[in-house]
Order: C-alpha cells, then structure tokens, then sequence
C-alpha cells in the first residue's frame, strides 16, 4: 500500500502481531485482506511523514481485533462520529489526499458481517 501510494521513503509501515494470535483464522480471507487494504491504505493517505503501525490482537474467545496506529495529523474531534459513514471523509479542501469516502465504511459493513 505504502508503494502504491508513492510514500516508501516517507512512511514506514509496521506490523505487530500479539502473543495469542492464532496462526489460521476461520473466517472470509478476501474480506480480512479488504479491510486490512483500506484501514492501512487510509492511515497511510492520511501521514504525511512517520509511521503507520497494524496491529493483530485476540478480543475475547476466538475473536481477532484490527487496529491502525499512525502518526498522522489526527481527525478533528468534530468529524469522528461520521468516520465510518459513507461518503464521509475528513479531507479539507487544504489538502491534498484525495478520497471518496467509503474505504472506512466498507470495512465497517464487512467487520459488521463478519460478526465484529
């Protein structure tokens, strides 16, 4: 994602699995690799410079948890509860990240139905 994005020497992406994290998972692999695609292609858009780290850990009994850490500018604090809805994207028209706004909403809608 980082080489599509033209961003290899300015972010560094990282991947943190923890103790736990079973070596197969039974679910949609298509599904997981889509929402691993637009979390990380997001954060990525979204660094300028720094770091993006994805993080695989267990919630709970046989669940796997998701998380992108990066060291991004951050969503203002106004437009977080719209995050996850379609067409929503935090992307002013000072910037230069383009986005359509539903990578974050698919990855809810295939969470969603993957039982997250």
């Amino acid at each position: 994602v980082a080489r599509d994005t033209r961003k290899t020497h300015l972010v560094q992406v990282e991947v943190m699995i923890t103790t736990g994290v079973p070596d197969k998972l039974r679910s949609d692999e298509g599904w997981l690799f889509m929402m691993l695609i637009n979390l990380a292609s997001n954060s990525i858009k979204h660094t300028p410079m720094g770091t993006v780290t994805l993080c695989a850990s267990t919630a709970g009994d046989s669940r796997l948890r998701l998380e992108v850490r990066d060291t991004g500018n951050g969503v203002p604090a106004h437009f977080v509860p719209q995050l996850f809805q379609a067409f929503s994207s935090a992307t002013t028209a000072m910037s230069s990240v383009e986005s359509t706004g539903l990578g974050l909403y698919h990855s809810k809608q295939l969470a969603s139905i993957l039982g997250g």
